[in-house]
């Protein structure tokens, strides 16, 4: 998948995930309730993350001339910038948004830093769609994503 579409998934899925986890720890101290919260939103993206990439899909928009760079980092900033404007007109926490975020986000960074996490390679799926196709689809997960996340 897109690294948009796993930010804004992983923002989601960790931000309803820690709701979930506050209800369990609600008797605990805040301190420990927040704790809880962005552990739960970690892991909760970090799965999210290998869910999505189980889904058949191809990557082919960072296949440049110059490398990845030069669609990563505005695609970066774009969805950085579309998250972070949610979580701050509907006052969510930005820590725990942003533990989703990193928990969706860090398989693919060991990955470009040629660090082999075997069970993300496992779960990758190996089936390649087209790319036009295929980028409608993540388009289309990473709009429902952030309308749950508002």
């Amino acid at each position: 998948m897109n690294a948009s579409t796993h930010l804004a998934v992983g923002a989601t899925v960790g931000l309803w995930c820690a709701r979930m986890a506050a209800v369990l720890v609600s008797h605990k101290p805040p301190q420990v309730q927040l704790t809880v919260q962005i552990g739960v939103a970690l892991v909760a993206g970090t799965l999210s993350h290998l869910a999505l990439d189980a889904i058949p899909h191809n990557d082919g928009i960072y296949k440049t001339a110059l490398g990845t760079a030069p669609v990563l980092i505005p695609e970066l900033a774009i969805a950085f910038g579309a998250i972070f404007a949610f979580v701050f007109i509907r006052g969510l926490d930005p820590l725990i948004v942003f533990a989703g975020v990193v928990g969706a986000a860090w398989p693919d960074l060991f990955l470009m830093l040629n660090v082999n996490v075997s069970i993300h390679e496992v779960l990758h799926s190996l089936h390649k769609p087209g790319l036009v196709g295929s980028m409608a689809v993540q388009l289309v997960i990473a709009i429902v994503a952030l309308v749950f996340l508002f």
